[in-house]
Parts: C-alpha cells; sequence; structure tokens
C-alpha cells in the first residue's frame, strides 16, 4: 500500500490511528512469528504481547472515528480483543500443559491475529474513499459478514482436518478461506 500522507502530516483520527497500528505492528510480527513456529513458543514473552494487544484495544476503543469509519473501526477493535484473550487462552494452555497443550490452538491463534490485520486493511480502505461512496454501506456489511463467516468456517475446518489428520477438511477449509478473499474486496 502506499500512503497518502507522511505520518507528520496526519491529523486528528487518522493520526490516532496511525500510532495505533505503529504499535501493533511489531506486536503482531512477533506474534506471527511464534505461531508459525509453535516449539518456540515457550520462548517468547506471550504475555508482554498479550498486554501490548490489550493496550492497543483500549487505545482503539477510546477512539472516536469519524461516522464513515463507525463499523470498521469497531471491528478492528474487537479484532484486537479478540487476538488478545486467543493469545491469553494459547498463554494458558503453555504454561499448564506446555508446547503439546498449545499446538491444537496455534491455527484458531493465528486466525485472530490474521483478523486484525484485515480488520485494518478494511479501515484503511474506508478511510482513502470520499463520503460520497457509503451509499450502499448495508450491502458491504452484508459482504463482510460473509467474508468473516467464510474465514471462521474455513479455519475450523482446518483445525478439525488437522487434529483428525484429514487432508480432505484441510482443502475444503483453504478454499473457504481463500473463497473470502474475493468476497471481501471492495466493489470497483
Amino acid at each position: 500500500m502506499r500512503p497518502t500522507a507522511e505520518r507528520g502530516e496526519l491529523t486528528g483520527y487518522a493520526a490516532a490511528l496511525d500510532d495505533l497500528w505503529v504499535g501493533v505492528r511489531p506486536t503482531l510480527a512477533a506474534l506471527d512469528r511464534a505461531a508459525a513456529e509453535p516449539e518456540v513458543l515457550e520462548d517468547v514473552d506471550l504475555d508482554g504481547l498479550r498486554y501490548s494487544l490489550h493496550r492497543a484495544a483500549e487505545l482503539a476503543h477510546g477512539l472516536a472515528p469519524p461516522p464513515e469509519a463507525g463499523w470498521p473501526h469497531a471491528e478492528l477493535g474487537e479484532a484486537l480483543a479478540a487476538a488478545r484473550e486467543a493469545t491469553g487462552i494459547v498463554a494458558d494452555a503453555l504454561d499448564e500443559g506446555g508446547v503439546e497443550a498449545a499446538e491444537p490452538l496455534v491455527w484458531e491463534w493465528r486466525g485472530a491475529l490474521f483478523n486484525v490485520r484485515l480488520a485494518h486493511r478494511r479501515l484503511a480502505a474506508v478511510e482513502r474513499r470520499s463520503i460520497d461512496a457509503f451509499p450502499d454501506l448495508p450491502r458491504r456489511t452484508h459482504r463482510s459478514t460473509v467474508a468473516t463467516a467464510l474465514v471462521v468456517g474455513g479455519a475450523g475446518l482446518v483445525l478439525c482436518g488437522a487434529m483428525a489428520g484429514m487432508w480432505v477438511l484441510w482443502t475444503v477449509g483453504i478454499v473457504l478461506v481463500l473463497g473470502s478473499l474475493p468476497v471481501s474486496a471492495p466493489p470497483p
């Protein structure tokens, strides 16, 4: 993505959102690295990273978005909170049963982290559009609901397939997740 303004030129809501994202990006990168290699989970400070997500969620809930960014802003706040909770669940499983207990939760956790990036992308797309582009807001809300359902359903099938050792479920889950991409794309 090409930035439309330099960081120093942003003001108000856009500057606050940019500051929030600058703080979240390294946290998501660290969590993604940990989720990609579950065997190193014990070496990662999940509690510190979870606190970073907590702070970001609180900051997001404390911002007052412009009217056209209301629903995507709420989606970002909820995605941050869900990622924080998923990180906490993985950390608790790791504390109680080690890597073996945490490993089955990794796919769902990665989905929660992905949803943060997806929500940020949707919010950034709304910020770039003019207010005149919003007469079809209910239709886009429906599209995002369908895309979210596809991602959640696909992630669930991948998780079930991984746990059961059934590659067919993995394949169907991956197809559902990939099918969410054209559904979630903004209309031309």
